[in-house]
């Protein structure tokens, strides 16, 4: 037994709490380094795919379409909320007379 061991009575003692977080802080830092390749450089690009700029293009468009449409819903939707309201409360002049039609009609 050494001395150190003799005069704690036979145990070891316990770790200082700053060696406790220098032992931490370097444990997550190691942890959160990025792995680099063991050759030194950067790890090599995949190669560029024209496929994922056309791909990029066609969700756009999906996205713009459904857009489009869901502004074209909502005012055809409007317009008939309005017709109904207009009907519910008990008037006869709720749909709007197109005059250009009204002169063809009659000729």
């Amino acid at each position: 037994m050494g001395t150190d061991q003799l005069q704690s009575g036979g145990r070891e003692s316990a770790p200082s709490p700053a060696a406790l977080t220098s032992r931490w802080r370097r444990t997550s830092r190691s942890l959160w380094r990025r792995r680099r390749p063991k050759s030194g450089g950067r790890p090599p690009r995949p190669p560029w795919n024209p496929d994922r700029r056309v791909r990029a293009l066609i969700a756009l468009l999906a996205t713009l379409t459904l857009v489009a449409g869901g502004v074209f819903l909502t005012h055809v939707l409007r317009n008939a909320s309005r017709l109904q309201d207009c009907v519910m409360s008990g008037r006869t002049n709720c749909a709007p007379i197109d005059p250009v039609a009204n002169a063809s009609a009659g000729n």
